[in-house]
């Protein structure tokens, strides 16, 4: 009876280690940080290099029908995350699209929006926020600021964002961005927190489930021996 039920324990506890294994690698992944091509938002734009509003703001109206701050900065909530507040410091994962809408050359000329910058699927981008790491607009138009002007955002809410040039890239541009271009953005905040604490939830979650697939393996295998 042992001879009979060897190969099938050598095989539960094969399938117990490659089950760890698969586990700690999907666990490690989900939690290594991804560089993206966000050449729209990482790097800083200059405060005041530019006015506020000179840009394609009235070509878009109806992108951002929220309030207009008095630095020019337009938001509008699409959904109000049920989380909690966003703080300075905070590691930030999110998706967003970045476009600017321009017009073309003419009397008759239609005005054209351009996605510049996206990520609204798979893994998301993670910044630190209120670090000056992203664009003015995007830490004000994220953590709020101007004295109530412009709320802060919670964790799952969905906003979008008329970012005046003044507070992104002013007359330099960046890229495929014109200069004294405005900016709009629609982003939507999945999770945020201290980088620690987010590292630490994930690992615990990790840990959990490679420790109980062996255990329901083991477990399994102890039934189908006290079976024979």
């Amino acid at each position: 009876m042992l001879a009979r039920s060897l190969p099938l324990l050598v095989c539960c506890l094969v399938a117990c280690s490659t089950s760890s294994l698969a586990v700690v690698a999907f666990t490690t992944q989900t939690t290594t940080k991804k560089k993206f091509p966000t050449q729209g938002i990482t790097t800083g734009g200059r405060r005041g290099s530019s006015p506020p509003g000179t840009g394609a703001r009235n070509l878009n109206v109806g992108f951002c029908l929220g309030p207009v701050a008095r630095n020019g900065l337009a938001y509008e909530d699409v959904t109000i995350g049920s989380g909690r507040r966003i703080l300075p410091g905070d590691t930030v994962y999110c998706y967003y699209q970045g476009s600017f809408t321009t017009k073309g050359q003419g009397l008759m000329a239609k005005a054209t929006t351009t996605v510049f910058d996206e990520i609204t699927e798979g893994a998301p981008l993670s910044i630190v926020i209120g670090k000056g790491d992203v664009i003015p607009g995007w830490d004000l138009g994220i953590l709020g600021g101007l004295e109530g002007e412009i709320p802060p955002m919670n964790v799952g809410g969905k906003r979008r964002l008329l970012i005046p040039s003044g507070l992104a890239y002013g007359a330099q541009g960046a890229g495929p961005i014109p200069p004294n271009q405005d900016l709009e953005f629609e982003l939507e905040v999945l999770q945020a927190g201290k980088e620690s604490d987010i590292s630490l939830k994930y690992r615990l979650g990790g840990y959990a489930v490679a420790i109980g697939i062996p255990v329901v393996i083991l477990f399994a295998a102890y039934t189908v021996l006290n079976s024979i």
